[in-house]
């Protein structure tokens, strides 16, 4: 009786690392930094790697159905999975609060966020591209935003990627009068 049930249990462990497994997700050729489109295709890619991104506005956005100017960046990377399609959650973390912004609407202000998407078939190149509207910040406050992600698949930790963003500081004028 003893040796069945240590079967059965040996049976199970190994069912379940093997069912583990079969979804496995593999990710190679992460880069993150500034985006810029191929000339090939149009597509994005990565063209710059880098953390600290500097807000230029040097593209344009549809921000809230309006054209605004942008600073794209972001990551890229190839994947292999086990199985069909996979999903991946992405946790982003703010240095602090900001209002986020889609081609339709304004977002609610917040500290974190959370992104899922599907990656097509066992293998391909994934980019996510995001952006941030230029506006040049006022006087001496904090002008730089700290990106934390995290990415996960099936709970398991895939990638991390992190990104520094620094808006411009408006130059004011102050003119005496006498």
């Amino acid at each position: 009786m003893k040796k069945n049930r240590i079967l059965f249990l040996l049976v199970l462990v190994s069912s379940l690392t093997f069912s583990l497994s079969i979804n496995a997700l593999h990710i190679t050729n992460l880069k993150s930094g500034s985006l810029c489109k191929s000339t090939q295709n149009s597509r994005f890619q990565v063209c710059e790697e880098k953390q600290v991104i500097e807000i230029a506005g040097e593209s344009t956005c549809v921000a809230a159905n309006e054209r605004e100017p942008c600073t794209w960046y972001g990551y890229s990377f190839d994947y292999t999975a086990d199985s069909g399609d996979s999903e991946l959650s992405c946790q982003y973390q703010y240095s602090r609060p900001i209002a986020g912004v889609n081609t339709r609407r304004f977002l609610p202000v917040s500290i974190d966020k959370k992104i899922s998407y599907q990656l097509s078939g066992t293998s391909g190149h994934y980019v996510f591209p995001q952006y941030r509207l230029f506006q040049a910040v006022q006087g001496a406050v904090d002008n730089s935003l700290v990106e934390n992600i995290s990415c996960f698949h099936e709970g398991n930790l895939v990638f991390k990627v992190r990104f520094k963003t620094v808006e411009p500081v408006a130059l004011i004028k102050f003119v005496n009068h006498y």
